[in-house]
């Protein structure tokens, strides 16, 4: 890379049951091109009498392994980020891949913006099967930066799937934001929300530089109910912590009020238009209070001059 912006990245792979994929997702992280990086394999409890961890141990001093108590995907990502030694996040799930130049491609992007510690980068990716054949999806994709908030009315608005495993983040979102949450299926929408809404930005490269690759394993395929009912209760969080304390735009509340029409979650939708209404409604009382109190001040102003 001609750049002098060389920070180390590293590359965190939660697995459980993993032994299948393992070996595939390290071998594309060691294949990076990039120059600065580290492994972290982080093995949560996998029951699978020690195949995954004999796999991850093979590799080692090139990675660094660590096996902790079964605790979900969230744990393990947290669990990850609190070894890192590097000052940038890469998720790389255990299925999943990376091309050879996904990192340094984020990386040289990242070092043409302004705030690189609050830019999150984003790439495309591809979807492939569990042989590793291209299955063909067509996707909405993004190309360069957007705001938080700008992000956050494109995802609720055009229903955007944000790979995790696409994005390059620096450890200090984490710090001032909070990691992943138990949730089992949307823990990483969840997440990437919250940084939108906690000012943080965002910058896309179109090119697809990961291979998501799908199988009937997936927590995605296995409960696709969970999608839903975590929505559901996410959405309620977003209304108590951003929509009563007045975070969000106008805009954005119509975005999210879509978004919910659109999922026919009624529930959601009146309370938020029970909310927003009331809002309008003293904004209203607000200005007309305002209007009087003007009128009165210059009638009365009037009044003196003429004495």
């Amino acid at each position: 890379m001609k750049s002098e912006f060389l920070p180390l990245v590293s590359i965190v792979i939660p697995v459980y049951n993993g032994d299948n994929f393992l070996s595939e997702a390290i071998d594309a992280a060691l294949s990076q091109t990039y120059p600065n990086i580290e492994i972290i394999v982080v093995n949560d409890g996998s029951r699978d009498d020690g195949a995954t961890e004999r796999v991850a141990l093979s590799y080692g001093e090139r990675i660094r392994y660590f096996n902790k108590s079964n605790g979900g995907v969230s744990s393990a990502l947290n669990f990850g980020i609190s070894k890192m030694k590097g000052d940038y996040f890469s998720w790389l799930s255990h299925d999943d891949l990376y091309e050879p130049d996904k990192i340094a491609r984020e990386v040289e992007t990242l070092s043409k913006t302004n705030d690189k510690e609050n830019t999150i980068v984003c790439c495309a990716d591809n979807l492939i099967d569990a042989q590793g054949n291209l299955i063909y999806h067509p996707a909405f994709t993004l190309d360069g930066y957007l705001s938080g908030h700008d992000l956050f009315d494109i995802f609720f608005s055009k229903h955007l799937n944000i790979n995790g495993c696409t994005l390059l983040i620096h450890k200090s979102i984490f710090e001032r934001c909070g990691g992943f949450s138990s949730f089992k299926y949307i823990q990483d929408i969840e997440c990437w929300i919250k940084f939108m809404l906690e000012g943080v930005s965002f910058v896309f490269i179109k090119d697809k530089l990961v291979k998501m690759r799908v199988h009937d394993g997936q927590v995605t395929k296995r409960m696709p109910e969970l999608y839903y009912s975590e929505m559901h209760k996410f959405s309620n969080a977003i209304i108590d912590d951003y929509i009563i304390p007045s975070k969000l735009s106008d805009r954005n509340i119509e975005s999210f009020l879509s978004y919910q029409y659109r999922n026919n979650n009624k529930e959601i939708y009146k309370r938020i238009e029970a909310l927003t209404n009331s809002r309008m409604h003293f904004r209203k009382l607000y200005y007309m209070a305002y209007g009087k109190l003007f009128n009165l001040i210059r009638f009365i102003y009037s009044k003196t001059l003429k004495k």
